[in-house]
């Protein structure tokens, strides 16, 4: 009541009771922390009774640790502009800014509000943007934005796209199909005119044709399959018919320096160039390739080389070393056959046998 309020006319008896009655309120854990801390004055003493009450409980302040925090703080995603100003005050009530804390809370806004929008807006006054103009004009920025939102929900949900940008074509895993693929199926005009495929264009340098060389014409970096031109006769290597043991195997070319008939093959999960050769009857890596093939974990099954038969290359009377075999998924494309290859001793080139060739549908037997 007010025979309690304390000033300088006050008796001593009133400010004795006060101060007895503040330490009564608080408790009698109080009352002996209040016991045994310094400089608490006489039994009248109100002021220091308060004074070392303070000192013990209220958390001294960092200035320092306080602005850092303060400079951290971030507009939430729906948070006002509003809102955001009433959390910075009140992380700025540490940082003792004193008569620069309206602008700290300021550039605080600018530099920390989530509208590009807003910041714009704040810019353009310049000078004169104090605390005040700032929570008038982003109060007025996020009415517009607000009032925009609902026209264009109105208008049937159309949807601003800032940007388009052209997704570059990923080349399909060895042995799946690009589940995308089927989508823009009839879509020619965005197919690749090197390769046929869609999803990218012919600039495209992960384009599969680039390097490839034509079936149809032995032109570069396109495919048969697109191939303009009007040449239309297949390149066969020359095979004559010998008559031999129908337990050996042949092959056509071993070594050699024209490689117009390599073909990107998917062994075993494997990517390799292989030959098509037609006058090969059996499918043929040497052992190097063969060790390629392993440390790239190729999915097989292989075998000690066969007993009793043996390879030849044409024209040839010695027969090649064969030092196994080994049978795996082979596929180009969307065809896929099991086959079985050879492994030679010594150095050649990749080949891809007819009967194969043709289960794969890269070679056609014309006869």
């Amino acid at each position: 009541g007010k025979g309690l309020i304390v000033n300088e006319d006050t008796e001593n008896a009133v400010k004795q009771r006060r101060r007895a009655l503040l330490l009564h309120s608080a408790g009698p854990d109080v009352q002996d922390i209040f016991s045994t801390l310094p400089l608490t004055g006489e039994v009248t003493d109100y002021d220091a009774a308060v004074t070392a009450l303070n000192t013990y409980f209220v958390p001294q302040v960092n200035p320092a640790f306080a602005r850092q925090t303060f400079h951290q703080i971030a507009q939430k995603q729906g948070e006002t502009v509003q809102q955001f100003v009433t959390r910075l005050r009140k992380a700025a009530r540490d940082c003792n800014f004193a008569a620069d804390n309206d602008n700290q809370i300021r550039d605080a806004v600018l530099n920390k509000c989530t509208s590009d929008y807003v910041r714009r807006k704040l810019l353009e006054e310049g000078q004169g943007l104090n605390l005040a103009r700032t929570l008038v004009i982003a109060d007025q920025c996020e009415k517009v934005e607000a009032q925009m939102t609902a026209l264009s929900t109105a208008r049937g949900g159309e949807v601003t796209v800032n940007r388009v940008m052209e997704k570059p074509w990923k080349k399909p895993t060895c042995g799946k199909r690009d589940k995308g693929h089927s989508k823009f199926k009839d879509n020619s005009d965005r197919s690749c005119y090197r390769c046929g495929k869609v999803g990218h264009y012919g600039r495209d340098a992960n384009c599969p044709a680039k390097g490839q060389t034509c079936r149809k014409c032995k032109g570069r970096d396109h495919f048969a399959r697109v191939c303009k031109s009007k040449r239309d006769k297949p390149h066969v290597n020359q095979i004559e018919e010998v008559q031999n043991d129908p337990s050996n195997e042949y092959a056509f070319t071993i070594l050699g320096s024209d490689r117009s008939n390599m073909l990107v093959i998917c062994v075993g999960g494997v990517s390799l160039k292989m030959m098509v050769d037609s006058g090969a009857t059996s499918n043929i890596i040497d052992e190097a390739t063969w060790e390629t093939l392993k440390s790239s974990n190729i999915k097989c099954k292989s075998y000690a080389a066969p007993q009793g038969k043996k390879l030849y290359t044409y024209g040839s009377s010695s027969s090649l070393s064969v030092k196994g075999s080994f049978t795996c998924n082979t596929s180009v494309g969307d065809s896929s056959v099991q086959a079985e290859f050879l492994v030679i001793r010594g150095k050649g080139i990749p080949l891809l046998g007819r009967q194969t060739a043709m289960k794969l549908g890269v070679f056609k037997d014309r006869h």
